[in-house]
């Protein structure tokens, strides 16, 4: 379970419990896209600590997980067009936090993983 579906799995069962402990609608296309978004950012965030290290995988192992992670990451895509334009802001912000928490903003700092307290984001 390495490529993080264990993850993708809670995450979406904590939507739908959600939704039915306080009575909410339910939107599949929301979960699913948190499901397969949830696979494409841990791994990045997991395996991508260098972005070039993400793309320019060497054994096959990593190139699996690569693989299953691009794959989530059509299909969170693919979800993510039936979502309202309100709902694309909030997609942006967060892709943008996972980018930073992975990789550094610039080329000697550190991203904001390897800072003290970061962990509770």
């Amino acid at each position: 379970m390495d490529a993080s579906i264990h993850v993708a799995l809670a995450v979406f069962a904590f939507i739908e419990i959600t939704c039915v402990f306080f009575g909410l609608s339910r939107d599949n296309h929301i979960s699913y896209l948190v499901f397969f978004g949830t696979i494409a950012c841990y791994n990045f965030v997991k395996y991508g600590v260098e972005a070039k290290k993400y793309f320019l995988v060497a054994n096959t192992y990593h190139k699996n997980i690569q693989v299953v992670s691009f794959i989530a990451g059509a299909f969170a895509l693919y979800h993510s067009f039936f979502m309202s334009f309100e709902t694309w802001i909030g997609i942006a912000i967060l892709l943008v936090l996972t980018s930073l928490y992975a990789v550094p903003l610039l080329p000697n700092a550190k991203n904001l993983r390897s800072l003290g307290g970061s962990k509770f984001l």
